[in-house]
């Protein structure tokens, strides 16, 4: 048991569990297209239609809180809506190990509960009978390019949305409420070496999977919203945005010994052990697979005023595809990405329905046969990032420092996802790169190799 263990002291179990509270931010109410600043009688947000008459686009419209200003964009709070907050446990074993080394192997299990999202409501129904007009619209045009169907038809040119919308005043309503909810599984492995001998260091593997109904709480874009206004959570259920299966980093510090120190009785070794002496050597290396993207189908499919529709997968030995390599094909002219996720798997697409006339169209559907969110993969990451630095010291109370940082020291270029739309002749082509490290505040506009010095003189 002491070989297993390393004997008294040397291991150590530990678990937990706890509810914990978080909060609701004030921006979750302040989005484009889902503002509470923006509502009557403060306000209206309201669209209008393509004009060329840019000095105003508007054509005379002047917002008068006592006029009707026609149908109109507000956001709704569900008077549910609470603080969401999450239940986590885990279990962690550690081993000391000798060289001031210690290893821990640890379960994590994250369990969201109640978190904010918007609910896309007020959407168009098929069959309906319009509180606009009276009209049963229950019928599709044989004609979906008719512009000007017939009294009860529809067409996917001229589906006439708003018409079956069940609330005349206003168009696709958000609601804030606590419509997601978050499943999270990890396994941590963790090896911690304490500064001896000029070196420290940690190195961190997770596997894991994110499983969510939703991870952009303030997107308002029509991508965020379930299939259907009555069954979001149950369309939207897949992996979470952020997902990223395995994840390693490894970071270090180890103080570089002066090659020239033996040196240092005479004149000249001083001055070269002054010069090599004091250097550390710091850094981050880290790699992960691809975080998951949805394909989407590129229209209104299913007639209801969200575009956020998802395309039939013929070959199902294609889900969960890396479509990652962004580097032009000469035979083609195009990414070789393009060949990693062919637009012909799918219905509809680009080449089999070039027309609106022959594309498929459900209005009232439920998106049934239809792939899930986040069932592809983009580029992954594998990057280096180091600094060098070096302290000297002046006279007491005084010392200058120097520091070096280099991101991305190898240049490693990280693609971007892909076009996704199966009706856009781009689909599956990668256009751009992306920065991963240019978070918040980080002040890191490009993902090439970046380098930057600093001189500090602190006295």
């Amino acid at each position: 048991m002491n070989a297993l263990t390393g004997g008294p002291g040397k291991t150590s179990i530990r678990g937990g569990y706890g509810i914990f509270h978080s909060r609701i931010f004030q921006s979750f109410f302040s989005q484009g297209g889902a503002s509470l600043r923006t509502q009557p009688p403060y306000g209206i947000s309201k669209g209008f239609d393509p004009t060329f008459n840019v000095s105003d686009p508007t054509n005379g419209f002047v917002y008068d809180p006592k006029v009707d200003p026609g149908r109109i964009s507000i956001l709704k709070v569900d008077p549910g809506l609470h603080m969401p907050y999450s239940q986590q446990a885990n279990l962690t074993i550690e081993r000391q190990l000798p060289g001031n080394i210690a290893v821990s192997l640890g379960y994590r299990w994250v369990r969201g509960l109640g978190l904010v999202f918007y609910q896309w409501t007020n959407r168009a129904r098929f069959p309906m009978v319009s509180p606009v007009n009276g009209i049963n619209y229950d019928k599709v045009d044989p004609n979906l390019a008719n512009t000007a169907p017939a009294a009860g038809f529809i067409s996917l040119s001229q589906p006439r949305t708003n018409e079956r919308r069940p609330d005349v005043r206003y168009t696709t309503t958000p609601v804030a409420s606590n419509g997601v909810y978050s499943y999270y599984n990890g396994l941590i492995l963790t090896v911690n070496k304490r500064f001896s001998k000029g070196l420290s260091f940690s190195s961190y593997w997770t596997w894991s999977k994110s499983l969510d109904t939703g991870s952009e709480a303030t997107a308002t874009s029509d991508s965020n919203a379930g299939i259907t206004e009555f069954d979001s959570a149950r369309s939207l259920r897949g992996l979470s945005s952020f997902n990223a299966a395995h994840r390693f980093v490894f970071n270090w510090t180890y103080l570089l010994p002066s090659p020239v120190s033996k040196f240092k009785n005479g004149g000249v070794g001083k001055a070269l052990d002054y010069v090599f002496s004091g250097w550390s050597w710091s850094g981050t290396y880290t790699a992960s697979t691809g975080q998951p993207f949805t394909v989407t189908a590129g229209y209104d499919y299913n007639a209801d005023g969200t575009a956020n529709d998802r395309p039939i997968l013929l070959d199902n030995k294609y889900l969960g595809a890396s479509v990652d390599n962004g580097r032009i094909n000469p035979s083609t002219g195009t990414t070789y990405s393009v060949a990693q996720l062919p637009v012909g798997l799918f219905v509809p697409n680009f080449s089999a329905n070039p027309t609106t006339a022959n594309r498929p169209f459900d209005p009232g559907g439920t998106g049934k046969g239809s792939i899930g969110r986040n069932t592809f993969f983009m580029h992954g990451q594998n990057n280096f990032d180091v600094s060098l630095q070096k302290g000297i010291r002046i006279r007491e109370g005084h010392a200058l420092t120097f520091r070096a940082e280099f991101f991305n020291l190898l240049n490693r270029v990280q693609f971007s996802p892909p076009t996704t739309s199966v009706l856009t002749t781009t689909f599956g082509r990668i256009s751009s790169t992306r920065n991963p490290t240019n978070y918040v505040g980080a002040g890191r506009l490009t993902g090439s190799r970046f380098i930057q010095m600093a001189l500090r003189y602190t006295f």
